[in-house]
């Protein structure tokens, strides 16, 4: 919650139990959620438990407005964020708690921003912000983005385009992060299909031990993301 009142979100209504705002920390948090929101209702514990939505709640719940953050702006964005030129591309990624938590690194290792396509999970539905601790209402997050259109956005803007994927033909390591990339990942399962795959300019792969299939899809942003961090870092000094 405290990130949201950090945020410019704009939060429309707030509910909270009786036993929530027994202690002092919180009073002065619904003081100051009481300035930025239109209502703010105490609800018994019998009514909270009714639309909560986790078993382990903090004892309180905020309606907002989604962040007007869907645009990207690659020259402003870059600027902006500062040392990872690269756009993440998430296909058909279906685990809200993975998509969140690629959002949060993604704000960690400063790339410009996030495209989800059509039928992936929701960045603003719950488990996806809890995993994103509060990112998603900073990082410039478009979602319904259609496969086509986000390599066409990525060629209109002078972007590359790579997608990590186990059949890579050039590690991680050998790319150039810090010229503007789009770096996509396909679904946990499924990964990207070959006709996907043959419309972009490469494909990269994390070098690991053969004893392992593959990682985590937030592990593996998060690999890629801080060594496209490190390359600009390196070349800005």
């Amino acid at each position: 919650m405290e990130e949201a009142l950090r945020s410019e979100v704009e939060i429309t209504e707030v509910f909270m139990s009786e036993s929530f705002f027994e202690k002092e920390r919180n009073r002065n948090l619904v003081e100051a959620l009481d300035t930025r929101s239109h209502s703010v209702s105490e609800s018994s514990e019998k009514v909270f438990s009714s639309i909560k939505e986790t078993n382990t709640s903090q004892g309180i719940i905020a309606l907002a407005r989604r962040p007007k953050n869907s645009q990207l702006s690659l020259g402003a964005d870059i600027k902006k964020r500062g040392h990872c030129p690269v756009i993440l591309f998430l296909d058909q990624i279906n685990n809200p708690s993975n998509l969140g938590a690629i959002v949060r690194t993604a704000e960690a290792a400063e790339a410009i921003g996030v495209m989800v396509s059509p039928g992936s999970a929701d960045a603003y539905s719950p488990k996806a912000l809890r995993a994103s601790m509060g990112s998603a209402f900073r990082v410039p997050i478009r979602q319904e983005m259609v496969f086509g259109d986000a390599l066409t956005y990525a060629s209109e803007n002078g972007m590359k385009s790579v997608a990590a994927d186990i059949r890579g033909d050039i590690a991680y390591l050998e790319v150039d992060w810090t010229k503007p990339q789009m770096l996509i990942f396909g679904s946990e399962a499924r990964g990207l299909d070959e006709a996907k795959r043959e419309k972009l300019d490469t494909l990269t792969f994390i070098p690991m031990n053969e004893n392992v299939e593959s990682l985590n899809l937030a592990v593996s942003a998060g690999v890629i993301l801080f060594e496209a961090r490190r390359q600009n870092e390196s070349k800005a000094d």
